[in-house]
């Protein structure tokens, strides 16, 4: 990812909820919008509109996920049910995460994050379908930092790349969206190198994050050629891939989380790299 748009096509599906409110007794419809991103990690969020009033009551969106094997099949449950799907799905996440970090891939089975997350196996099983499926989605909430259908660049902390005056700048603010990104996610990115051997579903996917992130290093590199001309001799997938060499997670866990640098450390290591490999200085125009 680090920068890549992976936003894909989009489907709707009209999922409705009825639930009892005691103070205004009117009928909640969610609207269920499942994003599909080119590395098929879906996505959910829903908004919420109530009957009998003009207008789509503003601001108000239930976060979460929710796959498509766990809607009944008439796309009907109470909005209570839904809410409690979510906070199912974000504690088995979250004990799934910590125990691949802690134990690895191979040695973490889906009963052990069952149990982890005070979860039935059963449940686990449908809320996602399997271990891979789990892995790629705790790894696409540690990229991205929540569950919103949000692509990276459209992030507000992606925003200072592309409000950058000058190639330098610009590099400076990519080098903090990667110190944000692999301190969340490096470690999870290490568990995918090690088991990537151990299975195609897990190769797939470690293949896939390799290629989002030259994608992103690719985005990155247009922009700056766009601000001000190159310096001499500039090659752009050279560039491209000057960049993703210096966006890999791995630096972050090596330098950061096993020789104890500071983060703020690491961000500057990863600009001034860049910056001399592509032949840009801090200021250049």
């Amino acid at each position: 990812m680090l920068g890549a748009d992976i936003g894909g096509s989009i489907r709707e599906a009209g999922v409705r909820a009825t639930i009892a409110e005691r103070k205004l007794r009117a009928i909640l419809f969610v609207e269920i919008t499942r994003h599909v991103f080119a590395d098929n990690i879906g996505r959910w969020t829903s908004k919420v509109h109530v009957a009998g009033r003009a207008s789509r009551v503003e601001g108000v969106v239930i976060k979460g996920l929710l796959p498509h094997t766990a809607r009944p099949a008439n796309n009907q449950f109470p909005a209570g049910i839904y809410f409690a799907k979510q906070r199912t799905r974000q504690r088995l996440l979250s004990a799934a995460k910590r125990l691949f970090i802690e134990r690895g891939y191979a040695a973490t089975s889906l009963a052990d994050i069952a149990a982890a997350a005070d979860v039935a196996r059963p449940t686990a099983f449908a809320a996602f379908g399997s271990k891979p499926a789990l892995l790629r989605e705790a790894l696409d909430q540690a990229l991205a930092g929540d569950d919103e259908p949000v692509p990276v660049a459209r992030r507000p902390w992606f925003q200072p790349v592309w409000e950058a005056a000058t190639p330098g700048a610009a590099l400076d603010a990519y080098a903090q969206v990667c110190r944000l990104i692999n301190g969340r996610a490096a470690p999870l990115f290490e568990v995918v190198r090690r088991a990537a051997d151990e299975g195609p579903d897990v190769r797939e996917l470690w293949e896939t994050l390799q290629r989002n992130r030259r994608a992103g290093a690719a985005m990155v590199v247009t922009h700056l050629a766009a601000l001000a001309a190159p310096p001499p001799g500039w090659d752009q997938e050279r560039a491209a891939d000057a960049v993703w060499i210096f966006n890999d997670p791995a630096h972050f866990d090596a330098l950061v989380n096993q020789r104890g640098w500071s983060e703020h450390e690491y961000a500057d290591w990863t600009a001034d790299q860049m910056r001399h490999a592509l032949g840009i200085g801090r200021h250049d125009s």
